[in-house]
């Protein structure tokens, strides 16, 4: 395999501390495996050349490849061979090809686990969920599809080749006796990961909540993968600058009698219009920015999650504006958005 550095992987894009393990295939030019991008040299390899390995397919998500397994004995899951680990936050971007996890052995199907020990994403037979682990006897557990949270017993994954993120944080962590993707642990010819693998984040701490927002930052910039909520409204994904307008009103009647009294009433509800500016923000933001107003402008709503309150504050609403940019310098772009309260 060829380890291919790109500007996700070398740039300062996610949180580096405690970073075990990242695995990414726009990184590689050949299936049979992918370098560690942590520097940790925890490499993922088939042990066979590329004809009977993963399939890297171009343009799976946002114009990057994907590694294709196909459920059966070839190709063979993609393992290291460095040693035990212990992961606490893992973030694993892929989905299942079909629509819902098979009946009896191939159900399991291993998307992340250990090689004997260790597991973290195994599919639950006939059914849409994850299986539960029970893994929040070990500690403080988390599981969220694009930072959406789901019970352990109600881990929903994501199917028809729909790329999402997996998101996984347990406090005490999972020991696995190495990294394996595609298969769950040693099961042989069954148990097999069915669809696309595209990229993966392993920590042996557990990220802050502004450290996962610099992952969906990323992730956001680079797929065109946004966070959902829990109607399942897709979430802006950034901040604009503190220097931000709130803007509360409704219509109103009113009218004058000849005494000279006024009386009015209230014609809506009140709803709030934001004005947002975002200064000096890379083009990889920019970009990704427009591509969301792009699919979301001028009719359909989502989700402006406003971290000025503490807990942030999500509100359903309508972009109302163009989309104004300006120069400010070498990749240096400002760029400003209305939107109003549905």
């Amino acid at each position: 395999m060829t380890f291919i550095p790109t500007k996700w992987t070398t740039g300062d894009w996610i949180p580096r501390r405690g970073l075990k393990a990242w695995h990414a295939a726009d990184t590689t030019d050949t299936g049979a495996g992918v370098d560690d991008a942590s520097g940790n040299s925890f490499h993922l390899d088939s042990g066979i050349g590329p004809g009977n390995a993963t399939v890297l397919t171009a343009d799976v998500i946002n114009g990057l490849p994907g590694l294709y397994f196909s459920g059966v004995d070839v190709p063979p899951p993609l393992r290291s061979n460095q040693g035990n680990v212990t992961l606490r936050h893992a973030f694993v971007v892929a989905a299942y090809e079909d629509a819902a996890f098979p009946s009896g052995e191939p159900g399991y199907a291993g998307l992340l686990s250990g090689i004997t020990t260790g597991d973290l994403l195994v599919g639950n037979p006939s059914s849409t969920k994850f299986f539960d682990l029970n893994l929040e006897t070990f500690g403080t557990y988390s599981y969220r599809r694009r930072d959406m949270a789901f019970n352990e017993n109600n881990m929903q994954a994501s199917f028809n080749d729909s790329i999402s993120v997996f998101e996984v944080s347990i406090s005490s962590g999972v020991t696995f006796d190495d990294i394996q993707v595609g298969m769950h642990r040693n099961a042989g010819s069954t148990r097999r990961w069915k669809g696309f693998f595209v990229e993966q984040m392993l920590y042996d701490r557990v990220l802050a909540d502004f450290e996962r927002h610099q992952v969906y930052e990323y992730l956001a910039m680079k797929y065109r993968l946004w966070k959902r909520d829990k109607s399942d409204l897709d979430v802006f994904p950034f901040q604009p600058n503190w220097a931000r307008s709130l803007t509360a009103d409704k219509v109103v009647l009113a009218s004058r009698s000849v005494s000279g009294a006024t009386k009015a009433r209230s014609k809506s509800a009140a709803k709030k219009s934001f004005e947002a500016s975002f200064e000096d923000r890379l083009a990889e933001e920019y970009d990704a920015a427009y591509a969301f107003w792009d699919q979301k402008y001028p009719g359909t709503s989502f989700i402006y999650r406003d971290d000025a309150f503490s807990p942030a504050r999500d509100t359903e609403v309508l972009f109302t504006s163009p989309f104004p940019q300006q120069q400010a310098g070498y990749n240096q772009i400002n760029y400003a958005l209305q939107f109003l309260e549905v």
